[in-house]
């Protein structure tokens, strides 16, 4: 019985620390937040010039075509897309890119609405 308690404690114990590591990661942000806003937004994207090919796991994202990333913490700060051709609808996710300064996506066949997410980049400069 006394192993059944511990064991329940230590279960109660562990799963408060994973929930408490997830919810950090997501609200403090980390750049594998970014990692996933950037696939969540290729997911949603038609690239037909194929710019977005390097977006995979054999490259850190920070290496990935059109983007730049903060050295130190290898956050992204630039997402560059202009005139790709891309198309589909911008996702909310790149709202999660919490240290984005510029976002250019112009000249490409994007449609639907700018998400309000987008509107969180406090940082951004639209371009």
């Amino acid at each position: 019985m006394g192993i059944h308690i511990f064991s329940q404690k230590f279960k109660f114990s562990l799963c408060a620390t994973i929930e408490l590591l997830l919810f950090c990661s997501v609200l403090g942000g980390n750049n594998e937040t970014d990692r996933l806003a950037l696939l969540e937004f290729k997911s949603k994207i038609s690239d037909p010039l194929g710019v977005l090919s390097s977006w995979n796991s054999s490259f850190h994202f920070c290496q990935w075509y059109g983007i730049k990333c903060e050295e130190h913490q290898q956050r992204v700060t630039v997402l560059h897309l202009s005139s790709q051709r891309l198309e589909g609808s911008i996702s909310p996710h790149l709202g999660n890119i919490t240290f984005l300064q510029e976002l250019s996506l112009r000249n490409n066949r994007l449609s639907g609405e700018i998400p309000p997410q987008i509107g969180n980049l406090n940082n951004a400069t639209n371009t």
